[in-house]
């Protein structure tokens, strides 16, 4: 997977299109603090970095070997 541009905030719709997951999936993800936000009022951001940082975290070294 190519780097997530860390200049950039996401929504989680966007988010949830790009990991093929649903929004309620991102959201829980959020609300669990696995991934990083940023709420602008009533709407969730997502930083690039934040999601450089997750895939980075998901990320196991069986997944490398395979």
């Amino acid at each position: 997977m190519k780097p997530f541009d860390e200049s950039r905030f996401y929504t989680p719709k966007e988010v949830a299109e790009m990991f093929k997951l649903s929004k309620q999936t991102i959201y829980n993800l959020i609300n669990r603090g696995e991934l990083e936000a940023i709420k602008f009022g009533n709407t969730f951001r997502i930083p690039g970095t934040s999601l450089n940082e997750y895939v980075k975290q998901s990320t196991t070294k069986k997944d490398i070997q395979s």
